[in-house]
């Protein structure tokens, strides 16, 4: 298939799956190419200025794949003629408008994935009744669309590399906490200040665990706003965190940052606005797992220091449990991450979106 994906550039989660779907559809011999929608060809990042390198290492993963820069209609006709586009795949709202008009230009099949919550019947009616399929990253992504998109609506979760995202075995060892051996925690993440809340709670936590003589190391990696966060060090945005997850042992954060410090070999503790506690086997047994998203619309629990505070306790006292649940993260990784399951269920869409046109 001749696929076209339309996006904007953000140092996000967001990107990450975009490029993760870009290159695993390659892989697998589909003709992919990325149109990125930029303000002027010298603001092409939305959400902040970044430096040439920053730029660079943000396209550094779709390397060998052919994309384009577009503000206007006629330059993202363009990019269509050019590769004889057969599925647009817009993956932005602030893409949706010009993605709709150069589909029904082509009379070419719209999909759309709807990355978070939005009044989406109000704001994209139009965008919404041209789509062949629409595609949720999570629940409350599916519960806003309106009932008159029902039909349309496929749930996929996010997937991530497991060739990438993988864990340093060398840490795996039973090495009960002293003075000398520190408890390795890491929250990771790009969240507002609202959605970062938990952050504060866990540092809480953290102060309190040290004033009873545990030995914890802590690192921050992304961008918590303005949250207070004394017992950690931070290093904000890290273009390749991979180093400092596979340093970690227990990672705090949500959705696809989960994912990956999970892979990475991190006991997965889901945290954002909301607590989800541990992550584990059983939350993907039933026919519907249990969504890694901890933003304010999950309405999961607040957090609660001393019960964040106890759970690190017992597993910074129980080496061996710490171990196990490590590993089991890892078994976690493999059974239900790989983004191939993401990809193929995508495509499995595009091939019917497909047959409906003719």
């Amino acid at each position: 298939m001749r696929i076209l994906i339309t996006t904007i550039l953000v140092r996000s989660g967001q990107t990450t799956h975009v490029w993760d779907l870009v290159n695993t559809l390659h892989s697998q011999g589909h003709e992919v190419a990325v149109a990125i929608l930029v303000k002027n060809k010298k603001n092409i990042v939305y959400g902040g200025n970044l430096s040439k390198s920053d730029v660079n290492a943000l396209f550094k993963p779709i390397e060998g794949v052919s994309y384009h820069y577009y503000n206007k209609i006629q330059e993202l006709k363009n990019i269509i003629k050019k590769h004889k586009v057969e599925i647009l795949h817009a993956h932005s709202s602030l893409t949706f408008a010009l993605s709709l008009k150069a589909a029904k230009t082509f009379k070419i099949p719209l999909i759309l994935t709807l990355h978070g919550v939005n009044n989406w019947g109000k704001k994209f009616p139009n965008t919404l009744s041209y789509a062949s399929k629409i595609i949720a990253i999570g629940p409350p992504q599916a519960k806003s669309l309106p009932p008159s998109a029902s039909e349309k609506l496929h749930l996929i979760y996010n997937g991530i590399n497991l060739n990438k995202y993988v864990p340093n075995y060398n840490t795996f060892k039973l090495s009960p906490k002293s003075s000398t051996c520190p408890l390795k925690i890491i929250w990771f993440g790009r969240l507002d200040q609202t959605s970062s809340s938990g952050v504060e709670v866990l540092n809480q936590a953290i102060s309190e665990l040290r004033k009873k003589g545990k030995n914890i190391e802590a690192r921050l990696i992304g961008t918590p706003g303005k949250a207070k966060v004394d017992q950690f060090n931070a290093y904000g945005w890290i273009n390749n965190p991979i180093p400092h997850l596979q340093w970690a042992e227990i990672a705090f954060c949500h959705g696809r940052a989960l994912m990956e410090a999970m892979a990475c070999g991190n006991i997965g503790i889901k945290l954002a606005h909301g607590y989800g506690g541990l992550v584990q086997n059983d939350w993907f047994s039933g026919k519907t797992p249990k969504p890694l998203g901890a933003l304010r619309e999950y309405n999961l629990p607040k957090p609660n220091h001393k019960e964040i505070a106890a759970l690190l306790s017992e597993l910074y006292d129980d080496n061996k449990k710490l171990l196990n649940l490590r590993k089991e993260a890892c078994d976690i990784s493999k059974n239900y991450f790989g983004v191939e399951f993401m990809v193929n269920k995508t495509v499995a869409l595009y091939e019917e979106a497909l047959k409906g046109n003719k």
